[in-house]
């Protein structure tokens, strides 16, 4: 909910309006863990369906992993991922990214990064954070990968 800066400057400037959902509140009232991915692919296909919304950010890839992650642990009874979770996990996640692709909107999605570095060759990677082995081809299921940095001057 950190939006009261971009709001005010497209008040300013008169552009047309943004609408936002926050996936662990609904109607004040705090969402449950184990029902998040579930308001989240709500709130997701109403976006994707409007022909208001041009632009479909989901800011973070971490929050939605951990939606899911409860999700999975709530439909299966578990207290915790079990190897055998993580196949679902990788599916339903893929399926949503493709979703979106599929949609037309364009997609942008905020995540951390996880920095490798081979030791044989010394090459210093970066993957997207996403729990599982995902993280290996997740940037690709995109058509541009963009790695920012922040730097403190002054």
């Amino acid at each position: 909910n950190n939006l009261s800066g971009p709001a005010s400057y497209i008040a300013d400037k008169k552009l047309p309006p943004f609408f936002y959902d926050t996936i662990n509140m609904e109607n004040g009232k705090e969402v449950e863990p184990g029902l998040r991915w579930m308001r989240y692919t709500k709130c997701i296909q109403a976006a994707c369906a409007s022909p208001d919304v041009h632009t479909v950010i989901t800011d973070s890839l971490t929050s939605v992993s951990e939606y899911l992650i409860d999700h999975i642990m709530r439909t299966e009874g578990q207290k915790q991922m079990r190897i055998q979770d993580w196949q679902p996990f990788k599916f339903m996640l893929s399926r949503m990214v493709n979703y979106m692709r599929l949609t037309g909107k364009l997609i942008i999605m905020t995540a951390h990064e996880s920095v490798e570095k081979d030791e044989v060759d010394g090459i210093i990677k970066y993957f997207v954070m996403v729990p599982s082995r995902l993280k290996d081809t997740f940037a690709g299921m995109f058509s541009d990968a963009w790695r920012t940095e922040c730097e403190q001057i002054g």
